[in-house]
This record gives C-alpha cells, sequence and structure tokens, in this order.
C-alpha cells in the first residue's frame, strides 16, 4: 500500500480516537447542564443515550478499521473510496446512527487532502 494510502488510514484511526474524546467532552457538559437544572433528566438521558450509541459506533468501526486492508489501493482518493464504503456497510448492517456517515466522510475528505499532498512530494 503506498505511503499517503497507509497514512489516510493511520490518521482516520486516530480522528475516530478524537471523535470519541470530544463525546467524553459532550457527555460532560450535559452532565454538568444536568446538575445545574438547565436541562430535565429525560433531556439528559436522552442525549446521554444518544452519545452512548454513537461512541459505540466509533469504537466499533475503529476496531473494524485495524483489520481493513483493501486491494487495488494506489492513491489517496481510492483509500477515501474504500474507506467510505467501509463506514455506510458498517453502519448499515450493524444499525449504527446515520449521523456517524457524513461525520466520518467529511473527516475523510479533510485528510485525503492531507495525504493527496504527500503523494506529490
Amino acid at each position: 500500500m503506498p505511503s499517503a494510502c497507509r497514512h489516510l488510514h493511520i490518521l482516520f484511526a486516530a480522528e475516530i480516537l478524537d471523535i470519541i474524546e470530544d463525546i467524553h467532552i459532550l457527555e460532560e457538559s450535559w452532565e454538568s447542564r444536568f446538575k445545574n437544572a438547565e436541562i430535565t433528566n429525560y433531556v439528559y438521558m436522552e442525549n446521554e443515550s444518544l452519545l452512548k450509541h454513537e461512541e459505540a459506533g466509533l469504537k466499533m468501526i475503529h476496531q473494524k478499521l485495524a483489520s481493513f486492508a483493501p486491494a487495488n489501493i494506489h492513491t489517496a482518493d481510492d483509500m477515501a473510496k474504500a474507506l467510505k464504503e467501509f463506514i455506510r456497510t458498517i453502519v448499515t448492517d450493524q444499525d449504527l446512527p446515520v449521523v456517524l456517515i457524513p461525520l466520518l466522510e467529511r473527516k475523510i475528505d479533510k485528510l485525503k487532502g492531507y495525504c493527496e499532498a504527500d503523494e506529490t512530494l
């Protein structure tokens, strides 16, 4: 696998972990708002449930990403397309929150730009 594709794969895995950390920060924020009576118990529990479901999905994707090694990948664009299909398949097959698809696709597109710059060096 060319280095730009490897970089995209590695950076994407790191981005997933970063999103999980962001979810933890959101959870702390919601908990604080609940404790300060800014939101109701119902809203807090709904938000917590949603964030936990998204986090579980991201962890599953991250775990499966470790064994993701598609054949015939020669460019960062090829890798980006393969990663997007990989994400869509997991989200659909595992009934994960659909919002993960555009969220992760935006990350892939951003990282692809960085990795394409590697290909030209």
